[in-house]
Formats: structure tokens, sequence, C-alpha cells
């Protein structure tokens, strides 16, 4: 029996050489497809040890919007004191429709608003009044806003009777917050020097009548960021630094969406 050999001629060196690149292929393309150690995802595992305490809750985020019937009685009270409930804010939105100062309609949404701060007060919350409630701002009525065509006289007007009404309430612990959602065009469709104009306006009346008075804002829509309403909170921060109108109150609003938080 003849050994074997391997085959020789032109024909089997082609066949070589055409192996031999199969294998250089075949282990580049492992090489590639195969991650080195390195690149593995690190660890992001979150332990929480529940047996640790950071202390008691404070409850400072406890409070409605809205959360009363229009005369204040309802729900019971019991409702508030379950869930530590702290801070009450409404104004007679969408009462009548349209409503509000500007549909002429302003003491519905004014004797409600009285209601609940009462209530508000019995049960040892703090009201937040909302002013652009009262004005008519609550997307029922048709838009008019604060400075239109560089008139100012109606909106002086409204800040007459709402602060002489306020007064007469005795409302010296509530806070203001002075317009809702600026940068969210349902609620102020106007640029934003005209809201900031009417801030100052506002801000210097409430200061004005209350001098120890608590005025919130900017109660936007939008969160204070460089992705999400950077350049208005900004120019926000600018002037009111510029011209002595600063907010006791911030409200932190959620990313999700238009929404308040309260919040120091």
């Amino acid at each position: 029996m003849k050994p074997l050999t391997a085959p020789s001629g032109p024909a089997a060196s082609a066949r070589r050489r055409a192996l031999a690149s199969v294998a250089v292929l075949l282990a580049t393309l492992a090489a590639t497809l195969v991650p080195a150690a390195s690149s593995q995802a690190a660890d992001t595992t979150v332990t929480v040890d529940f047996s640790a305490t950071g202390g008691a809750p404070t409850y400072r985020a406890s409070g409605t919007i809205y959360g009363m019937t229009e005369d204040g009685s309802l729900p019971q009270g019991h409702f508030y004191r379950d869930i530590k409930w702290k801070f009450m804010r409404a104004g007679g939105a969408q009462l009548d429709s349209p409503g509000g100062w500007v549909a002429g309609r302003y003491d519905r949404r004014w004797n409600s608003t009285l209601a609940q701060y009462k209530t508000t007060k019995a049960l040892g919350g703090t009201f937040v009044i909302l002013p652009h409630d009262l004005w008519g701002a609550d997307g029922t009525t048709s838009p008019t806003f604060p400075g239109d065509n560089g008139d100012w006289s109606r909106f002086d007007a409204f800040y007459d009777r709402l602060l002489a009404d306020a007064k007469a309430a005795g409302m010296t612990d509530i806070q203001w917050d002075i317009w809702n959602e600026p940068d969210y065009s349902a609620f102020w469709d106007r640029p934003q020097a005209q809201y900031l104009e009417m801030w100052k306006r506002s801000y210097q009346r409430v200061r004005a009548a209350f001098p120890g008075a608590v005025i919130v804002g900017a109660s936007t829509a939008g969160k204070p960021s460089a992705d999400w309403g950077g350049p208005w909170w900004n120019t926000y921060l600018d002037y009111v630094k510029a011209n002595n109108v600063e907010p006791d109150v911030s409200p932190t609003p959620r990313p999700s969406g238009p929404s308040w938080r309260h919040g120091r």
C-alpha cells in the first residue's frame, strides 16, 4: 500500500491559498464580534436599606388644587387631616364659562375663593390664591390678557377690586401665586415681556397692600433647566432681580408636563 501524499500541482496550490484566505477572514470576524472585557456595562445596582430612617416625614407638599366644592363645604375635614394636608390652591377656576373679571363674572369666583379660604383656615392649612383664575385666564374665556395693546387700565381696576376684597376678608395669611404657567400658551398667549410687566405690577400692588405677603412664582409648565425652559427662566430671573420683584416661593413643576408643586 502506497503512503498518502499531499496533492501537488497548480490546482492543489490554488486550493491551499483559498483555504488560507478563508481562515484569515474567519479569524478577523471572530475578533470583531467578540467584545473586549473592558467594554462591559458598569454595575448600576442600587441598594436601599429600609431599616435606616432619615427622620419623620414633614408632609411639606401635601395639598390640593381646586380640592373643594364651590362653597368649601366638602369633602369633610377628616379627609384633609388624614393626609396631613397643608395647602389649598384655588381661585374659582371654570366657574361660569366664560367667567372671571374679563367676562364680567367676577363675583361668583370671588365668593368661592373666599369660602374655600375660610375652610382652609379652619382646617389649619395655608390658602394659595390664584389671581389669574379670578381674572378669567383658565381656558374658558376669550383670550384677553393684562396689558393687551399697551392698556393696563382694566388690569389695574381688577387689582383694585381684588385687593379691596382680600383686605376686607382679612387675608393677611395667604400666598399669592400671581399667574399660572406663563410659559404655556393656553394660559399666557402673549410675549414674555408682557408677562414680566404684569408680574411687576402685580407684585408691587400686592406688596404695597400686604407688606408681609408671600408671593409665589413663576409657576411654569416647563422645569427650569437648560433643556426645557432655560432661556425663559434666565430672562425671568434677570428681570425680577433687576426690578426688585423677586418671589418668596418658587414652585417646581414636573418634567413630564404642566403641573405644579409647592416648595421653597
